[in-house]
C-alpha cells in the first residue's frame, strides 16, 4: 500500500436531507474498503450488495449506493452514516532476527492509529466523566445487582447506583418532575400522573365498538378509592352496555374529556341511565353522553331506572343532598327518556354551555322526588343555567316540579341566562301542557332567553307554563309561538302571582294573547299581580291576556306598560327658535312632534306647554284631539309667561272634546300651559295638540322649539 498520512480527524460522517445514490464522501483515511461501516437510517448496509466504496490516493474516499436491496436512493427524510470500522487486530508479526521492513512497519503503525481514532470516536459518543469533576467511582453495579433495575446517580456521591423498578403505580415514584415556569416546585412523575385517572389506564379503547363498560367502571372505582376523584376520558367514543357511575356514595367526582365533539360516552343498552351521580360537588366537563341507535329506539322506562342521559339523585335519607353540581360544555343526545335529571334536595348547581337534544322525554328535569317515588322529597333550588340549549326534545325543554306533586313547592330559585329552548314539546302525549317549558316553583328568572324554532306546530304551543310565584321574564324573544306565557293553579299551588315581563319581542306569528289564562287553569285558585313592560314594541302582540280576566273571574292586578308610565313628546331645537308657523288661517292643524300613541280603553292624564310668538292681530288658538270615540277634558291653568310691556287677562275654564281655546292678542314670546285627562274608546290612536291663528292674519303665529306634550299613564287594565 502506498504511504499515506493518517490525519487527526473524526472517523464518522453523517448525511441528512440528501437524496439520490451518491457518491457520499468521507474525509478520514482507510486502508481497505472493509474499514468502514455504512448505515442507512438504523439499517447496517452490506458492502457490494447495498453499496460500493471508492478509495482515493490519499486514503479518503466515497460511498455510492447500489440502488438495490437496502441500498435504494435516499429521500430527504433519510440519513446516511459512514463510520470507521477497521477490525481491532494486529495484522503483521515481526519475528526475532527477521526482516524489519519499513513498509510493513508503516502499515502496522497506520493501522494502530486508525484503530485508536475509531476508539476515540466511540468514546466521544459515550457517557463519560468530565476531567475537572471530583474523583468518584463510576463503576456500574454488577449484572446480578442491576437486572430489571433503574440506573441513577447517588444524591451525595454522584456515583452510579441502581434502584428497584417496581410495577404498577410506583414505577415513576423515583422520577422527578418540575413544571415549567417561575415558582414551580418539584414533584414526582408518579404524583403528577396520579392527579387524575384515565379510563384508558384500565383498558378502555374509545373505538366506538368495544364494550368499555368494565374499564370505565374500574377507572371510576379506582379514582374514588385512591381519593383522586378525577376521571379522564381522552378523545374517543366509549361504548357502554350498562350504567356507569359511583358504586358507593361519593362527593367531588368529576368526569372530564377533550371536548363535547371529542370525548363521548355512547350508551348501547336499555338498563337505565347512561351516567349517574349520587352526591354533591360532582359533575362533568367537555364531554357528550349519547345514545346508540338501538337505545334511542327503545322504551323510555320510568323513575330512577329510566333510560335518561345523566341522572343525579342522593340516597333516600333525610338530609342527603346532591348540591353544587357543575356541568360545563356537556351534550346529552338522543336518549329515550330525559336528558339531564336532578332529583331530590339539590342546590347551588350550575349548567354552563350545555345542550340537551333529541331526547324522547324532556331536556332538563328538576324534580323533588315524585319522579322516583322518594320518601324524603325536597324541591331543587339555587340553580343557574348559563348559555344552555334545549332542542328537539319530544317532551318539554325544561321541567321544574312535577304535575303529580302532592306538596307545595319550597324556597326555590332558578336563573336561566342566555338560554335557548327550540322545537321542544311539539307533539302531544309526552308533554304535560302545550308549552315548551313546564314550571311549578317560585323565584324563577328568564334573562335574555329565546323560545321558538323552525317548526310551527298545529295547534301552536306557547313558551312557558307557570304555576307558583315570582316569575320574571326579561328581554325574551318568542318565535313562531301562539303565546309567551300560560298561568295556572291547582290544589297544590292555589295561587300564582308576582309575574313580570320586561321587554319582549314576538316574531313571525302574532300572539293572541301574549298571556293565556283559561277557566280550567284557575278553577282551584287565583292568578294575580301581572306586569308587562314592552316599551312600545308590540309587534305581533294582538292582545295581552285572554281567559277569565275578561269577566274578572279570579284574575286581578294586571298591568300592561305597553309604553313607559310617563312619555313625553317634545319639539327639538334651541329655545325661541321657530318650529312651525300658522299664517292667514284659523283652521286647526296638528303641531308637528306633539303626538303620543294611546291604547284602546285606557284613561291617561296629560300636560302640555306651548311656546308661542304671535302678532297682536293674529294671536293663538289651541285644541287637544284624540282617537275617534275618546273623551277629553282639559283646562288652562293660567300659567302664562308674560313678556315685558305685555298684559293679558286669563280665565281658567274646562274645555271638552272638540273644543278649542284662543289665548288673547299679545305681542312677544309667551308660554301657555294646560293639563287634562283623556279616556280612549275602543279605537287606539294618538293624542295630539293642534294649533291655528285666533284671527286670520298675514303675520305668522309661530310655535317654538321646546314645546312638549307629556302623557302620564296608570296602565291598570
Amino acid at each position: 500500500m502506498a504511504d499515506i498520512p493518517i490525519n487527526a480527524v473524526t472517523r464518522r460522517v453523517q448525511f441528512t436531507g440528501n437524496t439520490g445514490l451518491g457518491p457520499f464522501a468521507f474525509t478520514f483515511e482507510i486502508l481497505a474498503n472493509t474499514d468502514i461501516a455504512v448505515y442507512k437510517n438504523a439499517t447496517l448496509l452490506t458492502l457490494t450488495t447495498d453499496y460500493t466504496v471508492t478509495i482515493n490516493v490519499n486514503g479518503t474516499g466515497s460511498v455510492t449506493l447500489t440502488g438495490s436491496g437496502s441500498g435504494t436512493a435516499l429521500v430527504s427524510s433519510d440519513y446516511l452514516t459512514i463510520i470507521g470500522n477497521k477490525a481491532l487486530a494486529r495484522t503483521t508479526d515481526f519475528t526475532t532476527a527477521g526482516d524489519l521492513l519499513a513498509s510493513a512497519l508503516n502499515d502496522q503503525l497506520d493501522a494502530n492509529v486508525i484503530m485508536t481514532q475509531q476508539l476515540d470516536e466511540r468514546v466521544d459518543r459515550a457517557l463519560r466523566q468530565d476531567p475537572n469533576d471530583v474523583d468518584g467511582d463510576m463503576t456500574i453495579p454488577a449484572k446480578a445487582d442491576r437486572l430489571n433495575k433503574i440506573l441513577r446517580f447517588n444524591a451525595t456521591t454522584g456515583n452510579p447506583e441502581v434502584i428497584t423498578l417496581a410495577s404498577g403505580a410506583t414505577s415513576a415514584a423515583n422520577v422527578s418532575f418540575t413544571q415549567a415556569g417561575a415558582g414551580a416546585v418539584e414533584t414526582t412523575v408518579d404524583a403528577k400522573l396520579n392527579e387524575s385517572v384515565s379510563v384508558k389506564d384500565f383498558g378502555a379503547t374509545g373505538d366506538g365498538t368495544t364494550d368499555d363498560t368494565a374499564a370505565i367502571q374500574a377507572a371510576i372505582d379506582n379514582a374514588v378509592s385512591s381519593g383522586i376523584y378525577r376521571v379522564y376520558f381522552p378523545k374517543g367514543n366509549y361504548r357502554t352496555v350498562n350504567t356507569v357511575g359511583p358504586s358507593t356514595e361519593v362527593f367531588n367526582l368529576i368526569f372530564y374529556g377533550d371536548g363535547l365533539q371529542a370525548s363521548t360516552i355512547t350508551a348501547d343498552h336499555l338498563n337505565g341511565p347512561a351516567v349517574t351521580f349520587n352526591r354533591s360537588q360532582s359533575g362533568m366537563l367537555d364531554m357528550s353522553v349519547n345514545a346508540s341507535a338501538t337505545r334511542k329506539a327503545g322504551a323510555a322506562g320510568s323513575g330512577s331506572t329510566a333510560n335518561s342521559g345523566i341522572y343525579m339523585e342522593p340516597a333516600d335519607i333525610a338530609g342527603k343532598a346532591i348540591a353544587s353540581m357543575i356541568f360545563e360544555r356537556v351534550r346529552v343526545l338522543d336518549h329515550p327518556a330525559n336528558g339531564f335529571v336532578q332529583v331530590g334536595h339539590n342546590q347551588l348547581s350550575r349548567f354552563v354551555s350545555c345542550l340537551a337534544e333529541g331526547n324522547g322525554q324532556h331536556g332538563y328535569v328538576f324534580d323533588s322526588g315524585t319522579l322516583s317515588g322518594r320518601t324524603n322529597k325536597l324541591y331543587t333550588g339555587l340553580v343557574i343555567m348559563d348559555t344552555c340549549w334545549s332542542y328537539e326534545n319530544t317532551g318539554h325543554g325544561l321541567v321544574i316540579g312535577n304535575p303529580s306533586d302532592s306538596a307545595a313547592y319550597g324556597n326555590t330559585r332558578f336563573l336561566m341566562l342566555n338560554c335557548e329552548f327550540a322545537d321542544n314539546a311539539i307533539a302531544a302525549g309526552t308533554r304535560y301542557e302545550a308549552e315548551d317549558s313546564w314550571i311549578r316553583c317560585e323565584n324563577v328568572t328568564f334573562l335574555n332567553c329565546a323560545f321558538g324554532g323552525n317548526i310551527v306546530p298545529s295547534p301552536q304551543i306557547g313558551d312557558i307554563f307557570f304555576m307558583g310565584r315570582n316569575l320574571q321574564i326579561k328581554n325574551q324573544r318568542s318565535v313562531q309561538r301562539g303565546h309567551t306565557l300560560r298561568l295556572g293553579v291547582d290544589a297544590v299551588t292555589p295561587d300564582t302571582y308576582g309575574i313580570e315581563i320586561n321587554g319582549l319581542r314576538v316574531l313571525n306569528v302574532a300572539q293572541d294573547p301574549v298571556i293565556k289564562v283559561s277557566d280550567t287553569d284557575i278553577d282551584n285558585g287565583d292568578v294575580r299581580g301581572i306586569v308587562v313592560n314592552t316599551f312600545g314594541a308590540t309587534d305581533n302582540m294582538t292582545t295581552l291576556i285572554s281567559g277569565p280576566s275578561a269577566s274578572g273571574n279570579n284574575v286581578s292586578g294586571v298591568i300592561w306598560d305597553e309604553y313607559p308610565p310617563v312619555q313625553t313628546a317634545i319639539i327639538p331645537g334651541a329655545a325661541n327658535t321657530t318650529s312651525q308657523s300658522f299664517t292667514n288661517s284659523t283652521t286647526l292643524t296638528d303641531i308637528t312632534g306633539l303626538s303620543v300613541n294611546l291604547l284602546p280603553n285606557q284613561t291617561v292624564s296629560f300636560e302640555a306647554q306651548i311656546r308661542c310668538n304671535a302678532d297682536p292681530s293674529g294671536d293663538l288658538k289651541l285644541a287637544v284631539a284624540g282617537p275617534s270615540g275618546s273623551t277629553i277634558r282639559w283646562q288652562n291653568t293660567g300659567s302664562i309667561y308674560i313678556a315685558a310691556n305685555d298684559s293679558i287677562t286669563v280665565s281658567s275654564s274646562d274645555i271638552t272634546e272638540s273644543g278649542s281655546r284662543t289665548f288673547g292678542a299679545v305681542t312677544g314670546t309667551r308660554i301657555v300651559s294646560f293639563v287634562g285627562v283623556i279616556t280612549v274608546g275602543s279605537t287606539a290612536g294618538p293624542i295630539k295638540i293642534q294649533g291655528a291663528q285666533g284671527t286670520s292674519n298675514a303675520t305668522p303665529t309661530n310655535i317654538g322649539c321646546g314645546s312638549y306634550l307629556k302623557v302620564i299613564r296608570d296602565n291598570i287594565l
